[in-house]
């Protein structure tokens, strides 16, 4: 029986994946300095700002906040490394 071939996967992608709140995922993108898309490399701050916005729709109903995790916001935040997933679970939990 062949061995399962493990996904490589990037430091970024494993700190993504091991954030437990905003905080922590902002310290790993600051960590990284940048994120690499398929069309462009970001800033960790620019990455920051645009989850900021998302934010300020935080501290709503839990009805509205089903709207929000079908809203286009997300679609600003890249899907590289597993962030689009992480940001909204983070944000919706808030």
């Amino acid at each position: 029986m062949p061995e399962a071939v493990e996904k490589d996967i990037s430091p970024l992608e494993l700190a993504i994946s091991k954030a437990e709140n905003l905080d922590q995922l902002y310290e790993a993108l600051r960590e990284a300095g940048s994120i690499e898309t398929s069309q462009e490399t970001l800033t960790a701050q620019e990455v920051i700002d645009d989850i900021d916005s998302i934010r300020s729709y935080t501290g709503i109903s839990d009805a509205a906040k089903e709207t929000l995790a079908q809203s286009p916001l997300f679609r600003a935040i890249t899907r590289k490394d597993g962030l689009r997933d992480k940001v909204k679970e983070l944000v919706l939990r808030e």
